[in-house]
């Protein structure tokens, strides 16, 4: 296993504006089950906080911005910029009360950070089928 077979699973297609905000979840969502430290050893990858690192193939993956359906849709891609106003009018930034997946709320940490410095898919996991919850009751 490498890096092309997880992505053959787990990021098929590139993220795009053009998805649907369900789309943008979905996507995200079967991303981020790949991003567990299991799937990852079996696929024989190793994580480097937000760098996915195939060192027999010498190839990585950026797990950022720039791979994620939903800032793609909401132009967070394109300016790097993540938090405050650029995340506006992206589900995951409603449901978690206007707060970007970066930054914690309360007693709550930032699903994104917990994966990079944690090495944790289930926090964003958790948000995402949230998100998911959301824009199906719309």
């Amino acid at each position: 296993m490498s890096l092309k077979t997880w992505l053959v699973k787990y990021y098929p297609s590139p993220a795009t504006r053009e998805m649907t905000w369900l789309q943008a979840v979905e996507h995200s969502i079967v991303k981020w089950q790949g991003l567990s430290q299991a799937v990852l050893a079996r696929h024989g990858l190793r994580q480097s906080t937000c760098v996915l690192v195939d060192d027999a193939a010498d190839e990585t993956f950026e797990v950022s911005s720039d791979s994620c359906a939903l800032c793609h849709k909401t132009d967070v891609a394109s300016t790097y910029e993540v938090g405050s106003d650029s995340c506006k009018g992206c589900p995951l930034y409603e449901v978690r009360g206007n707060v970007a997946c970066a930054a914690p709320i309360a007693d709550d940490s930032a699903p994104y950070q917990a994966w990079v410095f944690g090495n944790d898919s289930k926090p964003m996991l958790k948000w995402l089928r949230r998100t998911r919850k959301m824009l199906l009751e719309k």
